[in-house]
């Protein structure tokens, strides 16, 4: 690529005042154009052009928008942005992580760097497990660890809603997420093999796809595994409704998790969730009639695949949404947050 021409872009970005509203969900978005790295540019062009544009955008917003308060969402880049702008408007910043594995945000001395001085810059942490707040605090220097909070993910119960389904003969287990290491579904599979010779109706349905589909549903044919496995693709959130429907449980088989919305996603279909000790899932399934936790070997799954089968019919699916919806429901979520907001604003006051 010729130099020139990457200095007329960077110029050109410079004089650009162009923004698009749009309205999602019922809010007002300001979409404003910044430079995004690439071969051709140093990694930290994303994060000063973005921040520039953020600045930008809000030195006109506040003359018709008397913002209280900033929530940036990731410690790095909105985390670096919101930083600068609370700092110049003298306002709260509240800082909600949730990137996963966070050692994305840390992996160079320049990531760490930035996501550090963020997340100290913060009046509020709000990490959306304990786990992940662990691992934050192992991996940057915290000096107001006392002012992080632990707030979960939001799940749509109004979409995710739960209904009976007529029971068959066969037990249905439900996978859902990317094919990819962390989630460990070889494991999962070994485990499956390992149950069926205790309980042959046991059956797993993977939803989802990823660079080791292939190596997976080799593992089904070596497994002998055909007719107890089902691979059905991706699905939108409104199949993903009927996929949870459809279960007698959800598994997770994760080696790590920042959150798992499909644990609440599931429970909010009131279908029960049996996971491995990953991180996140560890703050849903808090008692035996929401699911269970067990270790992440193969022969733990599979006796924690086991156990579920044999209490499927004690699982109340009604019980099971009402814990979702108290405590993962756009209302409940919006009312621990508002009152984070209340605290930061009452201790600026003070």
């Amino acid at each position: 690529m010729n130099p020139v021409a990457i200095v007329k872009a960077i110029r050109c970005f410079f004089s650009l005042e162009i923004k698009e509203w749009d309205v999602f969900e019922g809010v007002p978005v300001i979409r404003f154009p910044y430079i995004v790295s690439s071969r051709f540019l140093p990694f930290q062009t994303h994060s000063f052009t973005y921040t520039l544009g953020v600045t930008r955008q809000l030195s006109n917003l506040d003359k018709c928008f008397d913002f209280q308060l900033v929530h940036a969402h990731t410690s790095y880049t909105d985390g670096s942005a919101g930083a600068k702008v609370a700092a110049k408007y003298g306002v709260p910043l509240v800082i909600t992580e949730h990137t996963g594995p966070f050692k994305t945000l840390t992996r160079t001395p320049y990531l760490r760097r930035q996501t550090e001085a963020a997340i100290n810059a913060a009046d509020c942490l709000i990490a959306v497990s304990r786990a992940l707040l662990a691992d934050i605090n192992d991996q940057v220097a915290m000096k107001h660890y006392d002012r992080s909070r632990v707030l979960p993910n939001v799940v749509d119960t109004e979409v995710f809603v739960a209904e009976p389904r007529a029971r068959d003969a066969r037990i249905r287990a439900l996978w859902v997420g990317h094919f990819v290491p962390v989630k460990r579904v070889d494991v999962l599979l070994r485990a499956l093999a390992m149950a069926v010779q205790t309980e042959p109706r046991l059956c797993l349905r993977l939803v989802g796809s990823g660079e080791l589909e292939t190596d997976l549903r080799q593992i089904v044919l070596t497994l002998g595994l055909e007719n107890n496995v089902e691979f059905s693709g991706l699905a939108g959130r409104r199949a993903l409704v009927k996929h949870y429907r459809d279960c007698d449980f959800l598994v997770i088989s994760s080696e790590s998790e920042t959150f798992g919305v499909v644990a609440i996603e599931a429970m909010s279909c009131g279908r029960p969730v049996l996971t491995s000790n990953c991180g996140g899932p560890m703050d849903v399934v808090t008692h035996p009639s929401l699911g269970l936790v067990v270790d992440k070997s193969a022969e733990a799954m599979a006796k924690g695949m086991l156990n579920m089968a044999s209490r499927r019919e004690e699982f109340d699916p009604r019980l099971i949404r009402k814990v979702a919806v108290l405590r993962y429901s756009s209302d409940a979520v919006v009312k621990m947050l508002t009152a984070v907001y209340a605290d930061m604003l009452k201790e600026r006051i003070e």
